[in-house]
């Protein structure tokens, strides 16, 4: 063990970078999901505390396996502390042997590495004290002082089944490796409640998994939003504060319910009690474009950006709720850079394309949603917007042909195809009948994007008929109810 590391002299919003950690060379190669278990409850036992700043998990994922040293990884995200670790598995007893680095100026105008490294020992039933025991020591190095409650919280047991636990910590494991691994999920979290029905986080990875299903168009969003409320309820009654499950009824409230003063209150709780987590401020970032709050999607664009600047989604709905909320210029030179990180990324490319589109440029938007069409394998809004692109640059023959396509893949297909999808590519070709009539039906259905329904550009020629009032007021009654 080395010395001990002296505080990090305070300041605001100390920024700490959780690389996920390594199984040692001794356990098999199935045992990755433990030793990211260990890091993943360490960023979440962290994101707790005020004055720490914790990049997401979806950043840190982006540094598995590296080899680049703390300084170069703190570097690519303004990190001033890293934490790193290597987990083994001997007889069910983990051992994590961690190395926490403070990366401090040198006096030469660069920066260098100051490390500590210590050890702790842990089972299934003591596993969450050994991560507050890390989580404690991170906290004490960058001067922030946890509360008694927080140390409760943090301590409490995933659960007393130890192949409960292993599955819930498979489940995690895989929810992040989407959309792969998004089955794979659902089935360890499942085995997991069948072998220990009290075990809330599996509760609350389903409710989430559940409610992207709707998202995705992998569900009708009535089906998604009830089976997600469920999961979410039956966590919350076992632990009031599990995060995902408050997460999974924020996203409802959201994009099902469109009740954004209820969004409001379950951001609000849920960013008190985990000041660094990043779900909530994207599902906050609809609900302020939804509202046309320009300056509130700012605020906490830039919190995702400093939070979460890696990963595909978090940045890339900052970069869409600009767009939402007129600000096209900023959410090309947003999307721009993400699509540069991530040019394999499809949504990327959409999102891209629609800002292009209001940005005037829409020879580029019709190349970046081309590339979203053929990443995703023709994914209906992707396809739905390039229908659009192609009617605002006046090809009407080849926007209805694709219009054509999408009907015929909803109707006669069985797909999910969003009315609210169909309505905008028949307002661009200036069909105001047919927009209206996808209207109505996207109400029925509850499609998601309705919340969208005063945002979006694409619905902007719908905006100055009579009848757009009274679909504004059917949405807004569900809302109400």
């Amino acid at each position: 063990m080395t010395p001990a590391l002296p505080p990090i002299a305070q300041r605001p919003g100390c920024t700490v970078l959780v690389l996920p950690f390594a199984s040692s060379r001794g356990v098999d190669g199935g045992s990755a999901h433990v030793a990211e278990g260990v890091s993943d409850e360490l960023v979440m036992a962290l994101s707790q505390l005020p004055g720490l700043a914790v990049i997401g998990r979806g950043t840190s994922s982006t540094f598995r396996g590296t080899t680049e040293s703390p300084v170069t990884c703190a570097a690519a995200v303004g990190a001033d502390l890293v934490v790193s670790g290597t987990v083994s598995d001997e007889a069910g007893e983990l051992r994590a042997e961690v190395t926490i680095t403070v990366i401090a100026a040198d006096g030469g105008g660069g920066r260098e590495e100051r490390a500590e490294r210590t050890e702790v020992t842990m089972t299934p039933l003591s596993f969450t004290g050994g991560v507050a025991q890390l989580a404690e020591r991170v906290a004490e190095v960058c001067g922030v002082t946890p509360t008694d409650a927080w140390r409760e919280r943090v301590r409490r047991p995933i659960s007393d089944h130890p192949e409960a636990f292993d599955l819930y910590l498979m489940g995690r494991f895989h929810s992040e490796q989407r959309p792969i691994g998004v089955k794979l999920a659902m089935q360890c979290f499942d085995r997991a409640i069948r072998l220990d029905g009290a075990i809330a986080g599996a509760f609350g990875g389903l409710a989430m998994l559940w409610t992207n299903f709707g998202i995705f168009l992998a569900l009708p969003p009535r089906g998604a939003r009830d089976r997600a409320r469920e999961q979410a309820r039956r966590a919350l009654a076992i632990d009031p504060d599990e995060p995902l499950a408050t997460a999974s009824l924020l996203a409802n409230a959201t994009f099902y319910e469109w009740d954004l003063a209820l969004a409001d209150t379950l951001g609000a709780q849920l960013l008190a009690s985990h000041p660094s987590l990043v779900v909530p401020r994207q599902s906050l970032l609809y609900a302020h474009a939804a509202r046309g709050n320009a300056e509130a999607v700012r605020a906490l664009g830039r919190e995702v950006q400093r939070l979460d600047p890696r990963s595909v989604d978090p940045v890339n709905d900052f970069g869409f709720a600009l767009l939402l909320v007129g600000d096209a210029a900023g959410a090309v030179e947003v999307l721009d850079a993400h699509a540069a990180l991530h040019p394999a990324a499809s949504e990327v490319h959409r999102r891209l394309g629609l800002a292009l589109l209001e940005a005037g440029d829409t020879a580029r938007a019709v190349t970046h949603l081309e590339r979203s069409v053929a990443l995703s394998r023709r994914h209906a809004w992707g396809v739905a917007n390039l229908a659009c692109a192609h009617a605002r640059a006046g090809d009407a023959a080849g926007a209805r042909a694709i219009l054509a396509e999408l009907e015929e893949r909803g109707d006669g297909g069985g797909e999910l195809v969003p009315s609210v999808a169909l309505a905008a590519v028949h307002a661009s070709l200036g069909a105001h009948d047919a927009a209206f009539a996808a209207l109505d039906r996207a109400i029925d259905a509850r499609d998601y994007w309705l919340l969208a329904l005063d945002a979006d550009p694409l619905l902007a020629p719908l905006r100055s008929d009579p009848r757009f009032d009274a679909v504004r007021e059917r949405v807004h009654a569900i809302a109400r109810s």
